[in-house]
């Protein structure tokens, strides 16, 4: 079976969703909760990896607040 790509217009809809439905705003708040409660037990420099599909949104979001 041949790979197929995702077509432009789905990945755009995609981070449309990722900036404002509910349970991608929701996924982040809670990671970004997680993360500022743990970052000050930390020595060094933070590194971060998403694992996983969509635009990347997570990633980016959690950087903004974190610059990984």
């Amino acid at each position: 079976m041949a790979a197929t790509s995702i077509p432009d217009t789905h990945f755009a809809s995609l981070a449309e969703l990722e900036r404002g439905y509910w349970w991608f705003v929701a996924r982040v708040a809670w990671a970004r909760r997680l993360v500022a409660e743990w970052q000050p037990r930390q020595s060094g420099a933070l590194t971060y990896a998403d694992l996983g599909c969509g635009t990347g949104g997570f990633a980016r979001s959690l950087d903004e607040s974190f610059s990984f």
